[in-house]
């Protein structure tokens, strides 16, 4: 028997959307593939195989396309079910929940290769027009939130349900894995939103006000803090913000990715000089431990690739090479469109896509992939890296508890291990004080320390990419 699996796919409209789908599965599942196109009636040929087509099979598993490629897949006519259909327990956009297995054949009526290009491409967000304060898609308006599967990699689950379908079918088949060092790949990163000094008076005054508020809560523990904390930072002049020893001593020996801003777009940005001959040291410094730099983009630059490059030029004059990578500001990146820009400012990957109020798989997977782009019929020269988990969510936008957001991150972390994806966590320079943010840099050290337990391959996001693109690549032979 063959080891390589044929992704047999019906001749019809938006071909090139069908393949794509059908690659990005194919991809997450693991086993070796090549793809070929059939003519109406015309027969599979032999081996391991998956159909995607109207047609009958005797053999191998066939997945029922819903129609949804029969219009543009980027703006379909037809919304995912209310209530949609489910397989295995979990929703599916398109299709319906019908499985039927027989010795030799297994026939699916979720249409897994469109509900993956649907949410891996946030077809969704498209046309929307409902924003939050920021400019953000809000998650409540999301397929995945809505139906309450934020938290599970939906698009990982549906390749991971076809894989088990293939095994039980043609025992022999052998997945790969991408990651040499483990499970799943871990990539501990970082924004640095600011490296301002203190104002001294300031700065006691707010610590002074802390103290009595504290007080007057009978909270005598977290008042004598923050009169300490004012006093003694007042008077030395140490900065909170000065913190990136607290982030690397969480992630030694492995690498961290940080993000530095190119310059300002708007005043919440970070005001710093990434140019700085006490910044360039930082870098420097991070660069001799392998840690990655990044360009954190602005507040404002949404879709402009003009921007991206003056900032990206920026950030890689202060480090002296090149850069790979950004994450957006308070992750204001109007997706899908963004992917575009990012393409032309020739970034390899972005890795923004996660909601800001609620964690989880924004897009579905936890894995790397490259866009759609409906105008040019193709992948986008883009990796996303999909962002998993960010500080701010747990403390600031839902307000728990340092014990309660470790609870949740691995829970997250435990989702991206049963389906070897990349676990990507966000922690901010100003979230790890152990003097101003005591709970946060507590629960930092915690998760990473409980992350080392879960093993991994502990790498930096363009390494990830890297290793994700050579991975795929060599899963695919040519098609017939």
């Amino acid at each position: 028997m063959s080891d390589i699996v044929t992704i047999c796919i019906e001749n019809a409209p938006n071909l090139p959307a069908r393949q794509w789908a059908a690659r990005l599965l194919a991809s997450i599942s693991g086993f070796p593939f090549r793809i070929a196109i059939l003519a109406p009636g015309e027969a599979p040929p032999g081996g391991p195989l998956v159909y995607y087509g109207h047609g009958e099979c005797a053999r191998g598993v066939t997945v029922r396309p819903s129609g949804y490629f029969d219009g543009d897949p980027a703006s379909p006519d037809t919304p995912p079910g209310k209530p949609p259909a489910r397989i295995e327990g979990l929703p599916v956009p398109f299709g319906n929940g019908d499985v039927a297995r027989r010795e030799s054949a297994t026939t699916i009526g979720a249409d897994l290769p469109a509900s993956a290009f649907f949410l891996a491409n946030r077809v969704e967000e498209a046309s929307s027009e409902r924003t939050d304060e920021h400019g953000r898609f809000p998650a409540e308006r999301s397929f995945m939130a809505a139906n309450d599967v934020l938290e599970k990699p939906l698009v990982d689950i549906y390749a991971r349900f076809l894989s088990a379908e293939l095994t039980r079918l043609y025992p022999g088949l052998e997945r790969r894995r991408p990651w040499s060092g483990g499970t799943m790949a871990v990539c501990i990163t970082h924004d640095i939103e600011t490296l301002a000094r203190i104002r001294r008076a300031g700065y006691l005054k707010a610590k002074l006000i802390g103290a009595g508020r504290a007080l007057f809560s009978r909270r005598p523990g977290r008042a004598c803090r923050s009169l300490y904390t004012g006093v003694s930072r007042a008077v030395a002049g140490l900065s909170p913000y000065r913190s990136l020893e607290h982030l690397r001593s969480g992630e030694r020996p492995s690498p961290g990715t940080y993000y530095f801003f190119g310059g300002q777009t708007s005043p919440r940005d970070g005001a710093y000089d990434v140019g700085s001959q006490e910044i360039r040291q930082v870098l420097g410094a991070l660069a001799e431990e392998g840690c990655e730099t990044g360009v954190h983009l602005g507040y404002e630059t949404m879709c402009d690739p003009d921007s991206m490059v003056r900032q990206k030029s920026r950030v890689e004059a202060a480090c002296g090479h090149s850069i790979r990578g950004a994450r957006h500001h308070y992750l204001r990146a109007p997706f899908p469109a963004v992917w575009k820009a990012h393409a032309k400012a020739r970034f390899e990957y972005d890795t923004s896509l996660s909601f800001a109020e609620s964690a989880g798989f924004r897009g579905g997977t936890s894995l790397p992939y490259r866009p759609f782009d409906a105008d040019a019929q193709g992948p986008l020269d883009i990796f996303e890296v999909p962002l998993t988990a960010m500080d701010g969510t747990f403390f600031q936008y839902r307000g728990l508890s340092a014990d309660k957001t470790v609870e949740d991150l691995m829970s997250l972390a435990g989702a991206v291990a049963d389906v070897g994806g990349v676990f990507v966590l966000l922690w901010h320079n100003t979230m790890v004080d152990p003097l101003d943010r005591p709970d946060e840099h507590r629960a930092y050290f915690e998760i990473t320390s409980r992350l080392r337990e879960m093993g991994g391959w502990w790498t930096t996001v363009g390494e990830c990419v890297k290793t994700w693109k050579e991975y795929s690549a060599s899963l695919e032979s040519p098609g017939r």
